[in-house]
C-alpha cells in the first residue's frame, strides 16, 4: 500500500460515534480529502472482522480511483459509498473512509409514532399500493421504471470497471426522486473487483442466486443481471419475496416482461447485459403512468420535492445513523408556498396543474458530492427522441428532461429550412465536381458487376474476361453521363444520387439482359476510354476476380467524398439525421451474448481463409455439391491454386450456414437486426451459394480436364525412363492432343536397360508395349543412323508414328541394333 491511499487514525481528527453494527462502529469526522467536495465517514472494522479480510484488496479498492480521471471518479464516487482512504494504526489498517449518505437519498416514513426520517431504501418500494399508502409513500409507475433506468446504468457503468456488486439487495441500494432520478450503493467494500474480493462473497437471504444454479459462481456480471431482474420484477409487482415472472402486472411494458425473463434464466450466458435495459425502461417510463399514490397532501410527497417541513419531535428521529450526514435537527421548510408545491408538474404529489413560473429558490439542490456541477449520470441516456407528444402539453418537455437529466429537444424539431433557389446556393464547382465522382463511381461499380459477371462465363486466366469486362463497362457509359448531368443540376446535396447509380451500374453490367434497357442511355464510351480500360483490364491478367474485391471500398471512397463535397447541413437537418437513426437503432435492438460470439467468430473462420479452405478441401471435396468431374480421372493434375478459390467458397457458405441458423433460432424480441443479418446469412447460402460453387468448381474441374490433355503426363517422376518424345497431333475428331511415348524398365527384369514402350494421351495411357527378353531400347543418345532412338514424327494421328531403336541386350552393338515403327492411328481414340 502506498501513502496516497493510507492515512493515519491521528489525523482524523475529532470523531462522533454515529451506530455500531456487526462488521464494526461509524464514525463522523471532520477530515476531508483534496478535491472531494463531500463530507467522509469512517468505518471501523471489529478485530476479528478485521482477520478475516484480504487488506491487499481492500487497498486495491481506494487505490483504483486514484487512477481513474477526475471526472470518472466523480462518477463512481456519486454513486456508491466507496471506499477512498484506508485509515490505519501503528501500521495496522483499522477501516476506511467513504462518502457519507448524500440528504437526498433519505424519506419520512409515515410509522405509528409518527414521521420518521429515514435511508431510502429499495426495500420500502417492494410493497403493495396499500403499504406505500399507509406509510405514505408516493411513488408513479413512471418512477418505477426510471429508478430501474438509473439502477441499471449505475450497475453498467461498474460492471465497465470490471467492477461486480455481487450482493446487489434492497438493503445496499438507496433511491433519489428529487431532484433528480437517482440510486446510491452502500457496503462497497464487499464488492467484487478483477475478480478478487475483500472477503468471501454472502448473499441476503432470499436474493440467492444459487436457489436456482447452486454451483455459478458468486459477484460476477451474470449474477447483477440476475439480482437485478429480480429487483425490477419485485418492484413492478410490489412483491418481496416473488421469483415469478407471470406476477408482472398486465400494465408492464412488454420488452421489460421479457428482459425480466431472460434475467431470472438458469443459464449465466442467456442473462441479459445491464446495457441492455436502457431504451426499453426509457421507452416504459415515457409511456407509463405519472400519477402517485398518496395524495398530493402527504409528507413524503412534500418531502421529495425538497426538504420537508414537517412538524413534531418525530420528525427529527432518525432510525439508521450510521452511514449518514443528513442534519438531526428539524430541516428548514422549503422556500416556496405549499400552493406551489402542490402544482408543479416535478413534485411528487400527482397534481395535474400547470407548472409555476420557476424562482431562484425553486431550484433543484445539486447533489452533495458534485463539484462545480451536478454529477452525471452512470450511463448518459442513448441519443433518442421519443416523438413529440400528441397535445401541447408542458408534461413532454418535463418527462423528457427527467429522463435524460438534459434539456430535451423542442417539439416538433424545427423544419428544414425551405429550398427556394437552390440550384445558386452550391457552388458551380461543387455540383460539377460531385457529378464527375458521381460518373467515376458508375464506372466502377460497372466494373464491379461485370468481374461478378465474367466469373460465370471465362476462366479468370483468359484475356476474354477483360475484354467481356470493358464491354460492359462501354455499355454503361452514356448512364454515368446520365448521372453526372443529374449531380450537377440537382446539386451535391443529393447524396441518394450517387449511391443509387453506382448500384445500379453495378447490377446492370452484371446482368445486363434482366435490367430495364430503357434506363440506359444508348451510347457506348468512346474508342480513348475503352482503351484505357482494356489497358487496366488486361494488365490485372489472372487477378481480375480478385480485384473486383478491392473496387468496392474504392466506390465507398467515392460516395465518401461526394459526402465530403456537400455543404454541411443545417442543424434541423442534423437533428432530423440523429432521430432517424435512433428509431432504427431502437427498431434494429442489441445482439445477444450469443450474437456477440457468433459473428465474430463466423467473420474469423471466413476471412482468415484456412479454416473455410480446409472445410471445403477435408469435407466437400468430391462431396456434396463439390461432384467430381467424370473426365478427372487423375487428381495429381489438380493444382492448388485452382481449387484454392471454390474449396473456401465452399466452407465459407457451410460457415455462413451455421452462424445463419445460430442467429435466426434465437429469440428474435429486441434482437432484429441480428435476426435479419441471420436470415440474410441463410438466403444467400443456399439460394446463391450452391450456385457458385458450382461455377467455379467447374471452371476449376475444366481446367484440370484441359491439363490432362494437352500437358505430358510426368512420366519421370513415377518411372525408370531411357528417354521420351512427344507431340501436339490433330486427332480424327479434330481436336488436338499432346502425344507421348515413354520407355520404361518391366518391373522385375534383370536387363540394365529399358524394355518396355508406353504411349500417353497427355496424362491417359493409351497401350503398352514390352519387347522380347533379349532386346532392349537403343540407350545411347543418338542411333546407329545418327537420329534419336526414340521420336514421334507426323502432326496427326492419321499420319504420326513413333520410330524407335532396340538391340540386343546381351550385345547393344550397332549391328544388333533394329528400327521399328508405331502407327498411332491405331490408338487414335475417336
Amino acid at each position: 500500500m502506498t501513502p496516497k491511499v493510507t492515512i493515519k487514525r491521528s489525523d482524523l481528527g475529532p470523531i462522533t460515534r454515529l451506530s455500531a453494527g456487526g462488521q464494526g462502529v461509524v464514525y463522523r469526522t471532520d477530515r476531508k480529502l483534496q478535491q472531494l467536495p463531500f463530507k467522509l465517514v469512517f468505518k471501523e472494522y471489529k478485530p476479528e472482522v478485521m482477520r478475516q479480510l484480504d487488506a491487499t484488496v481492500l487497498g486495491e479498492l481506494p487505490a483504483y480511483v486514484e487512477t481513474l480521471p477526475f471526472s470518472e471518479a466523480m462518477k463512481l464516487l456519486s454513486l456508491c459509498a466507496w471506499p477512498c482512504r484506508l485509515v490505519q494504526q501503528a501500521g495496522q489498517v483499522q477501516g476506511f473512509l467513504m462518502p457519507t449518505i448524500p440528504d437526498e437519498f433519505f424519506i419520512d416514513l409515515k410509522l405509528a409514532t409518527g414521521l420518521t426520517r429515514r435511508e431510502a431504501q429499495f426495500q420500502h418500494l417492494l410493497n403493495p399500493p396499500d403499504f406505500l399508502a399507509r406509510r405514505q409513500i408516493a411513488v408513479s409507475d413512471q418512477d418505477r421504471y426510471r429508478l430501474l433506468r438509473a439502477t441499471a446504468d449505475g450497475l453498467a457503468l461498474l460492471h465497465s470497471h470490471r467492477i461486480a456488486v455481487g450482493d446487489v439487495s434492497p438493503k445496499n441500494l438507496l433511491f433519489s426522486l428529487s431532484p433528480e432520478v437517482r440510486v446510491f450503493f452502500l457496503d462497497c467494500d464487499a464488492v467484487r473487483i478483477k475478480g478478487r474480493s475483500v472477503a468471501a462473497q454472502v448473499e441476503t437471504p432470499g436474493w440467492e442466486v444459487r436457489t436456482i444454479n447452486p454451483n455459478e459462481e458468486l459477484a460476477t456480471v451474470a449474477t447483477d443481471s440476475y439480482k437485478f431482474g429480480l429487483l425490477a420484477l419485485r418492484l413492478l409487482a410490489g412483491h418481496q419475496d416473488t421469483r415469478d415472472p407471470k406476477q408482472l402486472p398486465s400494465t408492464t411494458y412488454g420488452p421489460v416482461g421479457r428482459l425480466v425473463a431472460r434475467a431470472l434464466s438458469t443459464h449465466p450466458q442467456a442473462r441479459p447485459r445491464l446495457a441492455e435495459w436502457g431504451t426499453a425502461l426509457a421507452e416504459a417510463a415515457r409511456q407509463a403512468s405519472a400519477s402517485r399514490r398518496p395524495s398530493a397532501g402527504s409528507a413524503a410527497a412534500s418531502g421529495r420535492a425538497g426538504r420537508p417541513a414537517a412538524t413534531g419531535p418525530a420528525a427529527t428521529t432518525r432510525s439508521n445513523p450510521i452511514r449518514s450526514n443528513a442534519p438531526t435537527t428539524q430541516p428548514k421548510p422549503a422556500a416556496r408556498t405549499n400552493s406551489t408545491a402542490r402544482t408543479s408538474p416535478t413534485n411528487r404529489s400527482g397534481s395535474t396543474g400547470p407548472p409555476p413560473a420557476p424562482t431562484p429558490s425553486a431550484a433543484p439542490r445539486q447533489p452533495a458530492i458534485s463539484l462545480s456541477a451536478p454529477a452525471p449520470s452512470a450511463h448518459p441516456p442513448p441519443p433518442a427522441y421519443p416523438p413529440p407528444p400528441a397535445s401541447t402539453s408542458p408534461w413532454g418537455p418535463a418527462i423528457m428532461q427527467s429522463l435524460s437529466g438534459t434539456t430535451p429537444p423542442a417539439y416538433p424539431p424545427p423544419a428544414p429550412a425551405p429550398r427556394s433557389h437552390f440550384l445558386t446556393e452550391q457552388k458551380p464547382f461543387h455540383r460539377v465536381g460531385a457529378g464527375l465522382i458521381a460518373m467515376l463511381a458508375v464506372w466502377t461499380g460497372a466494373y464491379v458487376g461485370a468481374t461478378l459477371s465474367a466469373m460465370n462465363r471465362f476462366s479468370p486466366s483468359q484475356s476474354t474476361a477483360a475484354d467481356f469486362v470493358v464491354s460492359r463497362q462501354s455499355d454503361m457509359f452514356g448512364f454515368s453521363l446520365l448521372t453526372l448531368v443529374l449531380v450537377a443540376l440537382l446539386g451535391s446535396r443529393q447524396r441518394w444520387l450517387p449511391a443509387l447509380a453506382c448500384l445500379y451500374g453495378a447490377v446492370g453490367a452484371w446482368a445486363l439482359d434482366l435490367t430495364p434497357r430503357v434506363a440506359f442511355v444508348p451510347l457506348r464510351a468512346p474508342a480513348p476510354v475503352r482503351t484505357v480500360w482494356l489497358n487496366l483490364a488486361h494488365s490485372f491478367g489472372q487477378w481480375l476476380v480478385w480485384v473486383a474485391l478491392l473496387a468496392v471500398p474504392v466506390c465507398l471512397g467515392l460516395l465518401k467524398l461526394i459526402d465530403r463535397l456537400s455543404p454541411p447541413l443545417s442543424p434541423a437537418q442534423r437533428q432530423a439525421r440523429a432521430n432517424r437513426r435512433a428509431a432504427v437503432r431502437r427498431f434494429l435492438g442489441r445482439r445477444s451474448p450469443l450474437d456477440r460470439k457468433v459473428i465474430p467468430l463466423w467473420l474469423t473462420l471466413c476471412l482468415t481463409g484456412l479454416p473455410a479452405w480446409a472445410i471445403g478441401r477435408f469435407v466437400l471435396n468430391d462431396n456434396f455439391i463439390l461432384k467430381r468431374s467424370p473426365a478427372v480421372f487423375d487428381l495429381a493434375a489438380r493444382q492448388f491454386w485452382s481449387y484454392a478459390w471454390p474449396y473456401w467458397l465452399g466452407g465459407a457458405v457451410v460457415l455462413s450456414l451455421i452462424a445463419g441458423a445460430v442467429l435466426v433460432c434465437q429469440r428474435w424480441s429486441g434482437r432484429i437486426a441480428p435476426a435479419l443479418i441471420g436470415l440474410a446469412l441463410l438466403a444467400s447460402s443456399a439460394l446463391i451459394g450452391p450456385p457458385s460453387i458450382r461455377l467455379v468448381w467447374d471452371d476449376a474441374e475444366a481446367e484440370t480436364v484441359e491439363r490432362l490433355t494437352t500437358t505430358a503426363y510426368p512420366f519421370d517422376e513415377h518411372y525408370l525412363t531411357c528417354g521420351s518424345t512427344q507431340a501436339m497431333l490433330t486427332e480424327a475428331s479434330g481436336r488436338t492432343a499432346l502425344w507421348q511415348a515413354h520407355s520404361a524398365r518391366v518391373k522385375g527384369s534383370e536387363t540394365e536397360g529399358c524394355n518396355r514402350l508406353a504411349i500417353y494421351r497427355g496424362w491417359q495411357r493409351i497401350a503398352q508395349i514390352d519387347f522380347e527378353p533379349d532386346r532392349v531400347l537403343w540407350p545411347g543418345d543418338t542411333a546407329p543412323d545418327g537420329t534419336s532412338p526414340l521420336a514421334l514424327v507426323g502432326d496427326a494421328t492419321a499420319d504420326a508414328q513413333i520410330r524407335f531403336v532396340s538391340g540386343s541386350a546381351s550385345d547393344p552393338s550397332p549391328e544388333q541394333a533394329q528400327l521399328g515403327l508405331i502407327d498411332l492411328a491405331q490408338y487414335d481414340p475417336v
